[in-house]
């Protein structure tokens, strides 16, 4: 049996452990199954435009809200509800910069919302009718991050100073007077730009262009917080690729994916990340959108490809359940927004796709390819000739493709694609140096679990 290798595109081309042929499949521990499709949770469009930004608050009665931004508005639907209602100070009123998106903060039952131009947003959540958002009070600074870090709210990267934050009074976010009630401010000295931040229980960590910063709450003193270095050798180079699942921080850094730590820990080095930086289109660098999705214990990351036009098309996911070597795996999504929804009683994962539907990707099976490296099976440069392969896979509806090549050097050539037989058979006949083979399941097929590949009469031919 062939294993199927694993999503490791920075890998050798000729390593049989790895490849970077994979798509729309996700790994387990001994198998490989189907990704979900996107399917519509039956709302119309966002009136306006596409979403810069979403968040599902809940509510103190464990119902939830799903609340999304765009250039000009906010809007909300509420849990269970069949239409998105404006919930904007005023109509049109905002005015979101292109290359930015909205922050939404959920502190006990008040929502934040904000961005680096417009003062920043409150609504009361659990509230009867279609409330609206109003400026929150107390002359908060305009701000392009926040996060909660104890019992305070933290604004940061100010209009007025990019590298400071601005904490709120105590168990109040409508007391921003430095030095009063708790609340405070703080420039960093050096790291650049902030980036972003992770609230914890007691205090968070702040995100900068060059590195990472602890924030240690100390209730009582003049202070509050103690804020100290913490990750010294690199920063976050796209603000909305931190994505954090309690104090599991993962984020993307001008040098690879990484899981924050003192040092962080390199998640992606020789599986992805050279890939990555290679695969992403160039002007989309900083629009890197990452989402967790807590019950399959994945992480995942919305970007554009150089294969797209407009908008992002693809998804990289790392499953933090597995070791590293085999966590990897990315799917086709056209989309502008990934984020965990509340549906019923339990988070999915979904987001909205590029004409503003909403949506969860809880569907039938997408389109599945798998495709191993050229493999030298033979070796001492002898031929290998087969009459096929079997998918080891628990469905009938399945096609295959064998390329080969002559020399190391050549480029593969690829055998027309034919479906498995009665027995699960695809009979193809092929003979060279280094063969390869492909799986293709359909979209909206049901199966569950790839595991490997069988080859049919294979023997040793003369040498090449």
């Amino acid at each position: 049996m062939i294993p199927i290798p694993r999503f490791a595109p920075d890998r050798a081309v000729h390593n049989p452990e790895f490849t970077d042929g994979h798509l729309n499949i996700k790994p387990a521990a001994d198998h490989w199954g189907p990704h979900p499709a996107f399917v519509s949770a039956g709302l119309a469009a966002i009136t306006g435009g596409i979403a810069y930004g979403a968040f599902t608050a809940i509510n103190e009665d464990g119902t939830s809200d799903t609340f999304a931004g765009t250039l000009t508005n906010l809007y909300r639907k509420v849990s269970g509800g069949a239409v998105w209602i404006e919930v904007s100070k005023s109509s049109g009123v905002y005015n979101l910069p292109i290359a930015e998106r909205w922050t939404f903060t959920q502190f006990r039952n008040k929502l934040v919302a904000h961005n680096s131009v417009d003062p920043v947003q409150v609504f009361t959540l659990g509230s009867s009718g279609a409330t609206n958002f109003a400026d929150l009070a107390g002359s908060p600074p305009i701000a392009k991050y926040s996060w909660v870090a104890g019992p305070h709210l933290v604004l940061a990267n100010l209009s007025t100073d990019p590298a400071a934050i601005h904490w709120s009074g105590v168990f109040n976010i409508e007391k921003w007077t430095a030095r009063l009630n708790g609340s405070g401010t703080q420039s960093m000295p050096d790291g650049g730009p902030i980036q972003g931040g992770v609230g914890l229980d007691r205090g968070g960590y702040i995100a900068q262009a060059t590195k990472w910063r602890i924030m240690q709450w100390i209730p009582g003193s003049g202070a509050q917080f103690a804020i100290k270095e913490f990750e010294e050798a690199r920063g976050v180079l796209a603000p909305h690729s931190i994505v954090a699942d309690g104090q599991r921080v993962f984020y993307w850094s001008d040098t690879g994916f990484f899981q924050l730590g003192n040092p962080s820990t390199p998640i992606g080095a020789e599986l992805v990340d050279k890939w990555f930086d290679g695969y992403i289109d160039p002007a989309s660098r900083l629009l890197v959108y990452g989402a967790v999705d807590p019950i399959n214990k994945v992480v995942g990351w919305l970007f554009k490809s150089t294969d797209a036009n407009d908008p992002h098309d693809k998804i990289l996911y790392h499953d933090w359940s597995l070791p590293p070597e085999r966590a990897w795996f990315v799917v086709n999504f056209t989309g502008a927004d990934i984020l965990p929804l509340w549906k019923t009683d339990h988070f999915v994962f979904g987001g909205f796709d590029a004409n503003g539907i909403l949506g969860y990707f809880d569907g039938t099976a997408l389109e599945a390819t798998m495709q191993t490296n050229d493999l030298d099976l033979a070796g001492n440069g002898r031929v290998t000739k087969i009459k096929g392969f079997t998918p080891l896979i628990d469905t009938a509806t399945v096609h295959g493709k064998i390329g080969k090549r002559e020399r190391h050097s050549d480029v593969t050539t690829l055998s027309s694609e034919k479906q498995a037989n009665s027995l699960g058979n695809i009979k193809i006949r092929s003979a060279g140096r280094t063969l390869q083979f492909q799986v293709r399941v359909p979209a909206g097929t049901s199966w569950n679990k790839l595991t490997g590949l069988e080859l049919l009469n294979p023997r040793e031919g003369g040498r090449r």
